[in-house]
């Protein structure tokens, strides 16, 4: 199973998600962008920041990415630096060390089920953001901004 997110950088909410058998743009990336866009009304100055994967960069997710928000400008991290998409690597972090489903020995079915569990009853609802450039906002749960 591989899984995609689209983290809003101003809440540290997940704000799409997709999870897919295969890694082709559309099952992946399109899907996370396309509930991103359903979640959060985008504003003109959207920046869609990835890092350099197949998937982010094909030709699919880039045309409807321009689609749906012509003057979003995509941001891509250096090649072979993660800290420039250090939220993404966080979630991941986090959602390994809390989901026992993730191992890679559950259904497809426990794995999903699970994961909507963690992002929408814990990750946006009741998880505090400790993170220092969030103190701004007072340290509360993404949804409760």
């Amino acid at each position: 199973m591989h899984l995609t997110v689209a983290l809003d950088l101003y809440d540290q909410k997940v704000i799409g998600r997709a999870l897919s058998a295969g890694m082709e743009s559309v099952h992946t990336t399109i899907l996370a962008l396309e509930m991103a866009f359903a979640n959060r009304n985008a504003r003109e100055s959207l920046i869609f920041h990835s890092d350099r994967g197949a998937r982010h960069c094909a030709n699919g997710f880039r045309e409807r990415l321009e689609e749906r928000r012509p003057s979003a400008r995509q941001s891509a991290s250096r090649k072979g630096n993660c800290w420039d998409n250090a939220l993404a690597e966080s979630f991941f972090k986090a959602l390994k060390r809390k989901l026992e489903t993730v191992g890679g020995e559950h259904s497809a079915r426990e794995v999903r089920s699970s994961l909507s569990m963690y992002v929408d009853a814990y990750y946006n609802r009741i998880r505090r953001t400790f993170s220092p450039m969030h103190s701004a906002l007072h340290y509360v749960a993404p949804d409760a901004l």
